[in-house]
């Protein structure tokens, strides 16, 4: 799935995409088990874990990429791309990018 200029033309006002990571190598080693996977809308990703009370979990967002793909290879998914072309015709754009310190 990639985000395209026209995706960021309507009126929406917030845009989230994620980027799910690969386990790392300790984690393998430990047994650790993916607990969050992709669906193959590219929209929506499941949360499935032993520690979930309520089973597995559901949640939709305006793209899911996936962790194996390399930091060049996310940046044009990302949708970053025309916000910054946005902001260099003036536009006032926020992107915020959050994750665990050492997650990628």
């Amino acid at each position: 799935y990639e985000v395209t200029e026209d995706l960021w033309q309507d009126s929406k006002m917030f845009r989230v995409v994620i980027r799910l990571r690969p386990l790392l190598g300790h984690e393998t080693s430990q047994g650790d088990v993916v607990a969050v996977k992709p669906h193959e809308d590219g929209k929506t990703v499941e949360f499935s874990a032993k520690a979930l009370a309520v089973g597995t979990v559901s949640l939709t967002f305006d793209s899911c990429v996936s962790g194996a793909l390399t930091q060049d290879e996310f940046f044009p998914k990302s949708g970053v791309i025309p916000l910054l072309k946005a902001f260099i015709g003036g536009s006032n754009v926020t992107v915020m990018a959050y994750g665990q310190t050492g997650s990628g």
